[in-house]
């Protein structure tokens, strides 16, 4: 019983470790709830977003832009930016405008990493056609 009591303490350290690290896992992965207007873009740059094209070698900066204050996907290839954190029970506000004109693009909301299936994620999307975005934000159910 002496040469198993430091097998069972190893074993229940381990244990211990692993429910630590599933439980900080799993708190970074709660979609965040928002109790005031918070806004998803800065106007700026695209802090808080991840961009994608259906190209992987394609230069995402050639698809997507920001100018005048205004998110720019020229839409060719097609392209799609999505929020980098989950959110959950909110009010959704995005202005758009096609410059030129209108075609396949859209919003989604509660998509998962690649635009399909269901998570917290916010995605802005465009196929073919050239669409701006601004003013957007997420604002607590009342």
């Amino acid at each position: 019983m002496k040469r198993c009591m430091p097998v069972i303490a190893a074993l229940a350290v381990t244990i211990a470790l692993l429910a630590a690290a599933t439980g900080a896992s799993e708190g970074q992965n709660k979609p965040i709830v928002p109790k005031d207007k918070t806004m998803l873009w800065n106007g700026k740059d695209f802090a808080g977003w991840k961009l994608f094209t259906r190209e992987p070698d394609h230069d995402v900066t050639k698809t997507w832009s920001v100018n005048n204050g205004l998110i720019r996907c020229e839409g060719r290839p097609a392209g799609y930016m999505r929020t980098e954190i989950d959110y959950a029970d909110y009010l959704f506000h995005v202005e758009w405008r096609w410059p030129e004109k209108g075609g396949n693009n859209g919003v989604l909301q509660n998509v998962a990493t690649k635009c399909s299936a269901s998570s917290g994620k916010i995605c802005l999307q465009s196929e073919g056609t050239p669409i701006e975005y601004r003013n957007i934000y997420i604002e607590p159910l009342k």
